[in-house]
Parts: structure tokens; sequence; C-alpha cells
């Protein structure tokens, strides 16, 4: 729940669907879902939703590492 937005969360509840945004005003929802979220929830669903925001990523701390180390990317 924020007045602003995070930003970085917008795509990971637009195309992934791992967080859910709400505003103050809209706490009812934001407690609302909760609840839905955690009577419906499946972990295969859940890792499966992680599996693909990692695996659509790159990793940033290897990109980091090679570039320090000026090692080719594989």
């Amino acid at each position: 729940i924020d007045p602003v937005g995070r930003g970085y969360t917008d795509e990971q509840e637009q195309v992934y669907g791992l967080v859910f945004n709400f505003t103050p005003d809209r706490q009812d929802r934001a407690i609302a879902k909760g609840v839905e979220v955690l009577a419906n929830y499946r972990q295969a669903e859940w890792r499966a939703k992680g599996e693909k925001l990692v695996g659509d990523k790159i990793d940033v701390t290897d990109l980091l590492y090679r570039v320090a180390l000026e090692k080719p990317f594989s």
C-alpha cells in the first residue's frame, strides 16, 4: 500500500502477477486481496510465476562479475 507507487513493482504485478499494488484509499481491497491469495494459495503456481520472472531477467551479479573481470558473456 503506497500513495505514490514504487515503479519497479508495476511489471511484477502486470506481467508476472507476483505483486498487487494498492493506494492507501484502497486498504479494504488490499486486505481482501491478501485474504484471497492466502485462501487460494498453490505453491506450484507461485513458484512457476517466480521462476518465469527469474528466467526472463539477467543475473545482475553475474553481469557485474563478468564486467569486472572482463570475461565473455555466455
